[in-house]
């Protein structure tokens, strides 16, 4: 990402960002806000973005928080989505950027449509990555609950890993078993991420065991594994494990209990690329979203990929989000 200027903002809340600015060339062209998800940083985006640049389009990335060079504060309360979404929104002000179109893969899926919940006025369209659109829930979440509804619709209870993500060594275990958490993210077996995060006690039993497996050809780069297990190190995921903790402990069904659910039906133009290895992220789930009516305006594209389709696939990534971009034409 040369072409991206790295900045630092402190929002009124305290924390600082870190984030990478790239102004683009078409002023008549919204910015790019591409948020990435668990356990990424903003380099999540570094083989995708170059197709955008020709398109004019400016772009901002910030590392999220809890991970990357931006705070990562303890405390889960501080990851409701209120208030993470105006943290960006002090970024975009900052950059004196206005409407933006929002992107984002993962837990990041979820930040970019939460910015569109929280600042509806100001997002222009939604480019999501792997996890559809969802809107928030008017219960309170209960991870129980949802894994069986989910083992009875899919087969299996696809949201197993929450258990151990929000355990209270989730971290420490992590820290202990490195090369077998990068094997877990990106075995090459397609039916790995099933057996490993889609089945009670299978993370922790894959890390603790010290598993290796074979990995997919783009996570053999061992520059690539060594860069990212430094970080991991280096910052820990306590801050990352919190975006779980502020869902399972139902901060934000709290918080969200304010947005207007009015805008569950997506007016604005949408994106959805899907992954056919992605055994979490189940692409069929966009098409009950649009069999429900959720989006007016909606273009679903899927590939071959696992979850991690920024890393596998970038160039294909790339181009679809360019070529979309080229043909709809968005205005700021």
């Amino acid at each position: 990402m040369d072409q991206f200027k790295k900045s630092t903002l402190k929002t009124s809340r305290g924390l600082t960002y870190t984030y990478y600015h790239y102004p683009g060339k078409d002023v008549t062209k919204p910015t790019i806000v591409l948020h990435h998800g668990w356990p990424d940083d903003a380099h999540l985006y570094e083989g995708v973005v170059g197709h955008i640049i020709p398109t004019g389009h400016g772009m901002i990335i910030p590392d999220l928080l809890g991970y990357g060079d931006t705070d990562k504060p303890t405390d889960k309360q501080l990851y409701n989505s209120k208030d993470m979404a105006q943290d960006i929104i002090e970024i975009l002000d900052h950059e004196k950027v206005v409407s933006f179109i929002s992107l984002g893969h993962d837990l990041g899926s979820y930040m970019a449509q939460r910015m569109y919940y929280w600042h509806p006025s100001r997002v222009v369209a939604l480019i999501l990555l792997s996890v559809v659109f969802m809107p928030p829930h008017d219960e309170p979440f209960n991870l129980d609950a949802v894994n069986a509804m989910l083992e009875s619709a899919t087969g299996f209870p696809r949201y197993s890993y929450w258990e151990f993500f929000t355990s209270p060594d989730a971290n420490d275990v992590v820290q202990a078993h490195l090369d077998s958490f990068w094997c877990s993210l990106h075995a090459k077996d397609p039916d790995h991420a099933r057996r490993t995060f889609c089945m009670k006690g299978a993370t922790r039993k894959f890390l603790e065991e010290d598993t290796i497996v074979e990995l997919k050809p783009f996570a053999q780069d061992e520059a690539k594994k060594k860069a990212f297990l430094a970080r991991i190190q280096r910052d820990g995921l306590v801050g990352a494990f919190n975006w779980y903790h502020a869902m399972v402990d139902n901060i934000q069904s709290e918080v969200e209990k304010e947005i207007d659910r009015s805008l569950n039906v997506l007016k604005i133009p949408h994106l959805f690329i899907g992954c056919d290895e992605d055994a979490i992220c189940l692409t069929a789930y966009f098409d009950q979203g649009q069999k429900a009516g959720l989006y007016k305006d909606a273009t679903k594209k899927e590939i071959n990929s696992g979850h991690w389709c920024t890393l596998e696939k970038p160039d294909e990534v790339g181009l679809i989000i360019k070529e979309w971009l080229e043909e709809r034409q968005i205005k700021a």
